[in-house]
């Protein structure tokens, strides 16, 4: 896929870094592993949220990509290159539909983290300052903390 730069070389949102992170969550039945999507712009570092779920499956991964595709508003439009890692979550199929939807794909090396590191920071950000620092009781705190963090 062509990309023209001239285009896209100066403007936020040209470029961004998606990843996941887990996270635990108690519910009334039991403790439960919360898989979060994320983009975050490299140009102004501002983070969108695409989901979170605890079976991060194609039907999910699909939705993602929608929620990331048809954003619209200047803040949280879609990134014409998005670096992620090989994880199986990004199958060929979920590549395919970002292709779709105008975005190249940069896959960083295997077991290369710094290959994606403002992802990488975040996840370690969101992780120290908000997500040790409190026990998420059900799926809406945990989002709300999330949104909150975000925002921060």
């Amino acid at each position: 896929m062509t990309i023209e730069l001239a285009e896209t070389w100066n403007i936020t949102g040209a470029i961004a870094g998606a990843h996941f992170f887990t996270t635990e969550i108690w519910t009334w039945r039991d403790l439960v592993t919360s898989y979060t999507v994320f983009v975050s712009d490299v140009a102004s570092r501002r983070v969108q949220i695409l989901g979170s779920t605890p079976h991060p499956e194609a039907l999910f991964m699909a939705q993602a990509v929608r929620t990331l595709t048809m954003a619209e508003d200047s803040a949280t439009r879609a990134p014409a290159i998005l670096i992620c890692d090989r994880d199986r979550k990004w199958s060929s199929a979920v590549r395919r539909q970002l292709r779709e939807g105008g975005i190249c794909i940069a896959l960083i090396p295997e077991r290369a983290p710094n290959a994606n590191a403002h992802a990488e920071r975040f996840v370690r950000s969101i992780t120290d300052e908000c997500l040790d620092r409190l026990i998420p009781v059900g799926e809406r705190h945990f989002r709300r903390a999330v949104a909150e963090y975000t925002q921060h």
